[in-house]
């Protein structure tokens, strides 16, 4: 992992080599892997002479200061992430309403297949009256919304672990009347892709619903 002391303004790069988990059965252990290499439970040497090299820079001041003293690199494309949670000092008119939820994982039936399913997961928001919300679900800073989410896709697997993290976009009043709904399908690289389970969650029951590990029940 790339760690230093950052106490400076001078650039610096850092290199990690690519990693890799074709040699597991069905790229498993995928979704998991930045945790064993964190841990160091695991071992994995990685390409051979293939890295990546990211280069580092701190800058002081707020974001307009720091455009105005470096304009050519800290320009109008530049992706925004803002911290998580509020600010010590919470300025009038300041308003955020994100809602964070991670697809973890999923356990399927194989049926009558004689090999397991390739399992893809879309994610929609749908309010009361079952129309699907536009441009409100967000994969990432410095993306623009989009009206769904797709997830990854493993070959065959039938529990499927994803990790994907997504965030909804919603108006504080639209918030209480959603839903999200989960979709299952089994891609094949032979035939359309096919629905074959769905689940869904409220985001409001009351009140927010609360933070922790939801387990959802799948309807055929």
């Amino acid at each position: 992992m790339m760690t230093a002391d950052m106490s400076d303004e001078n650039e610096r790069e850092y290199s990690t080599r690519v990693q890799t988990c074709t040699d597991t059965p069905g790229d498993k252990d995928f979704p998991m892997m930045h945790e064993d290499m964190i841990r160091k439970t695991k071992t994995n040497p990685g390409l051979v002479n293939t890295a990546l090299t990211v280069s580092l820079r701190k800058f002081h001041g707020t974001l307009d200061e720091v455009r105005h003293r470096h304009p050519l690199l800290v320009g109008k494309s530049i992706a925004i992430t803002r911290k998580i949670g509020f600010s010590d000092v919470i300025m009038p008119g300041e308003v955020r309403n994100d809602f964070y939820f991670s697809i973890h994982r999923g356990d399927f039936e194989k049926g009558k297949k004689t090999a397991q399913k390739n399992v893809e997961a879309r994610v929609v928001v749908l309010d009361d009256k079952g129309n699907e919300m536009k441009e409100c679900l967000s994969a990432g800073s410095g993306e623009l919304n989009g009206d769904e989410y797709k997830s990854f896709i493993m070959y065959h697997h039938n529990k499927t672990v994803w990790n994907e993290i997504v965030k909804i976009c919603l108006p504080i009043d639209q918030f209480p009347l959603c839903h999200v709904r989960f979709e299952f399908r089994h891609c094949s690289t032979q035939k359309p892709k096919h629905l074959f389970s769905f689940g869904f969650i409220r985001l409001h029951d009351g009140v927010t619903i609360r933070d922790g590990k939801h387990e959802l029940i799948l309807y055929k």
